[in-house]
């Protein structure tokens, strides 16, 4: 089969707009699933500050759409405001593994060891209790840490096992 795909829309008087700013826009640009639509709605966000948006971001960490709190955490890392590493710690608390790992990713490449990583340990998901056991400071427990995530699932993922490897 070959063919072109093309997609018309109205691009004339009374055309929809879809306005950038307010909260809605917030929500629906840090989840949509068109990256330039996210990158646009990050830029805004970084453009309006950290006293601007600290609610937003912070209530994006505590629903349970992942894409949108990965998003929210990825703002914060790239922000470089004074307060983003506290409300990063927010992201350790929420329902999806994959959000938890990128917190504890995020605050260990910002040199900053938050208050919960010892409770991370002890996780449900193999790939926090890695990146939780990489980020602790002592040697002898990093590697009784890292030992311990691959005894529990770790070492089942190709990805981990070569992570713990390192």
């Amino acid at each position: 089969l070959t063919g072109r795909l093309y997609k018309i829309s109205y691009v004339g008087k009374g055309a929809s707009q879809q306005s950038a700013a307010g909260e809605t826009a917030v929500n629906s640009g840090l989840a949509s699933r068109h990256h330039l639509t996210r990158q646009r709605t990050r830029q805004e966000l970084l453009a309006a500050g950290p006293d601007a948006i600290e609610q937003q971001i912070t209530r994006q960490l505590s629903e349970p759409d992942a894409l949108a709190a990965a998003e929210a955490l990825w703002t914060l890392r790239q922000s470089g405001w004074a307060n983003a590493v506290s409300i990063i710690e927010t992201g350790l608390r929420h329902p999806d593994g994959s959000v938890r790992r990128l917190a504890v990713q995020l605050l260990r490449e910002q040199n900053a060891r938050p208050s919960g990583l010892e409770q991370l340990i002890d996780d449900v998901d193999p790939a926090v209790q890695l990146e939780a056991a990489i980020g602790l400071p002592a040697t002898e427990d990093r590697l009784n840490a890292v030992a311990r995530s691959l005894r529990a699932g770790a070492a089942s993922v190709p990805r981990l096992r070569y992570q713990a490897a390192l």
